[in-house]
């Protein structure tokens, strides 16, 4: 399945996941990853964040949060998320590299959102800067043109095949494939058969 890029054996066994019929998320949560002893830096935990082009934060404190705490030729959106004490109320701040990411919301620096709208409000805004990111990206190829470009090789290539090795691909080793004269002589008789018995 979709790993997001992480490798159980350095960031963990688990982490966060959403997805729908149409869309896939997988969270690097730091704070989920192990931690080495013997590796001050944590090195595996940066390599993932490092190279993420959204981050989400969440952040006790009131003050503003700094976007070059992590520090990395991507990082080009920050939602920072902050609880307001004793209001069941939440603030956002966002940031962004702005000659590399567009415009995005629903989110927008400065909002304030309640709990209950919190998750899906953060989780879309995340979702929206990353395409945003990676459509400005020269060269990239949105999901579905490029799945479509897959699915016309695959039918191409099915369609070259001769029908005996296609089958054997589709249905295994034993499949077996009646030729096309045969089996309409057969249905022929078993008509003529069927209408010489009434």
């Amino acid at each position: 399945g979709f790993d997001g890029g992480l490798d159980a054996r350095s960031t963990g066994p688990e982490s966060i996941y959403y997805a729908t019929s149409t869309t896939e998320l997988m969270f690097h949560v730091v704070t989920s990853m192990p931690t080495k002893p013997s590796d001050r830096q944590q090195i595996h935990k940066k390599r993932q964040v490092g190279n993420d082009h959204v981050h989400i934060v969440w952040t006790d404190y009131e003050r503003d949060y700094r976007p070059a705490t992590i520090s990395s030729q991507f990082n080009d959106a920050h939602i920072v998320v902050c609880p307001l004490r004793g209001s069941g109320l939440y603030r956002v701040q966002v940031f962004t590299k702005p000659t590399k990411v567009p415009l995005f919301g629903p989110l927008m620096d400065g909002m304030v959102v309640t709990k209950a709208m919190l998750s899906t409000l953060v989780r879309h805004t995340a979702l929206n800067a990353n395409r945003e990111r990676r459509y400005a990206t020269p060269g990239y190829g949105r999901p579905y043109p490029t799945r479509q470009t897959y699915i016309n090789d695959i039918v191409k290539r099915a369609l070259d095949l001769p029908p005996n090795e296609l089958l054997h691909r589709l249905l295994g080793a034993n499949a077996q494939f009646k030729n096309a004269s045969s089996s309409s002589s057969n249905s022929s008789s078993s008509n003529s058969s069927s209408s010489n018995s009434s």
